[in-house]
């Protein structure tokens, strides 16, 4: 079972995204976190396959979580959601590893559905 762990600023739209892919039944949602230091935590402990990250977390953005992640080599894809078509947003994302980018607002179960199919 695919381990997914979500790293959101907004806990409605976390619990939302949460309950879509509970529903699907071939994954399971490792834990929530909204801020940078329990992400690394919660990376560290349950090492899970996908990580559904926002860019604007308490305490750091997005690109730090995913940057320590690389550098301690936990090897997991990220789907990163942001709120700018920055094309330097959009390339560094894709240097640290994102498989897609998606503005907010989006519907949690397209990234349920994307989250799932990686």
């Amino acid at each position: 079972m695919k381990r997914i762990l979500i790293l959101e600023n907004s806990r409605r739209f976390a619990r939302e995204l949460a309950a879509c892919l509970e529903g699907r039944g071939d994954v399971a949602v490792c834990g929530t976190a909204d801020d940078d230091a329990e992400s690394m935590n919660l990376l560290r402990k349950f090492l899970p396959s996908t990580v559904i990250l926002s860019l604007r977390c308490k305490g750091a953005d997005g690109f730090s979580v995913m940057e320590t992640a690389r550098a301690q080599g936990m090897k997991c894809d990220f789907l990163v959601l942001g709120d700018t078509s920055d094309e330097q947003i959009l390339s560094r994302a894709v240097s640290l590893g994102a498989r897609y980018y998606f503005m907010k607002p989006v519907p949690a179960a397209l990234v349920a559905a994307r989250a799932a199919s990686l």
